[in-house]
C-alpha cells in the first residue's frame, strides 16, 4: 500500500458509510455521507469543545504501514522518515479542519523503542536521536531530555510494549501494536 493509497482510506474513513440494496433489489449501493465533526461536543451553548475536537482527532488508529514502518527502528530509510513526517503531518492538519491553527496540538516529537545494545529509545521525529538511561557515551543520556520529552519517555516506560508515543505539545497519544491509540492530556 502507498501512502498516497492510505491518505485516500483515512480520508475515507472520516465520513460515515451505509450500505442497501438498491431500488431493483439486487446489488448494494454505498452512501458516504459526511460526519458532523461536532456532533456531541458542544456544550449547552452550542460551543464546541475543541479539546475533545483534539482528542478525537489524535485518538483515530494509525494506519498499519505506519507501524511497520516504526518497527524497522534503525533500519529506516529516508523515505521511511519522509512516509512518517507526512503522516504526521496529516494528522496535523486534519485538526485543522476542526479547530484553528491556533488551537490545534503541535507535534514536538515522536519516541519509540530501540533495538541497539545500550540504547532504550529514540526519537524519530523531527530527528533521530538516541538515548540511554545508562552510561554509554555513544548515546545521550536520559537526563539531557528536555521535559517535554522526559514526560513522553516516562509514558513510554509504563507502556513498554506500545509501538511508539506522540508528543505533542499539550497531549500525549500512546500508539499500541494494534495501531490503537490513548490520548493523555498533559
Amino acid at each position: 500500500m502507498t501512502f498516497m493509497q492510505a491518505k485516500n482510506m483515512s480520508q475515507t474513513q472520516s465520513f460515515g458509510q451505509h450500505s442497501g440494496k438498491n431500488s431493483s433489489g439486487q446489488g448494494y449501493i454505498r452512501r458516504i455521507q459526511p460526519k458532523s465533526i461536532s456532533e456531541g461536543l458542544s456544550d449547552a451553548s452550542g460551543a464546541v469543545d475543541y479539546e475533545k475536537e483534539i482528542a478525537r482527532v489524535l485518538g483515530k488508529a494509525r494506519p498499519s504501514f505506519l507501524l511497520d514502518l516504526v518497527n524497522k527502528g534503525d533500519e529506516l530509510t529516508e523515505t521511511d522518515k519522509e512516509i512518517i513526517t507526512l503522516v504526521q503531518q496529516q494528522i496535523v492538519e486534519e485538526q485543522k479542519e476542526v479547530v484553528s491553527q491556533e488551537q490545534a496540538d503541535s507535534l514536538l516529537c515522536i519516541l519509540s523503542k530501540c533495538y541497539i545494545t545500550g540504547c532504550e529509545v529514540h526519537t524519530l521525529f523531527p530527528d533521530f536521536v538516541h538515548y540511554t538511561a545508562g552510561a554509554n557515551p555513544s548515546f545521550k543520556p536520559v537526563s539531557s531530555m528536555d521535559e517535554r520529552l522526559r514526560k513522553g519517555y516516562e509514558l513510554y516506560k509504563k507502556n513498554m510494549n506500545c509501538t511508539l508515543i506522540e508528543v505533542y505539545q499539550r497531549h500525549f497519544c500512546v500508539v499500541g501494536n494494534d495501531g490503537s491509540t490513548q490520548v493523555i492530556e498533559g
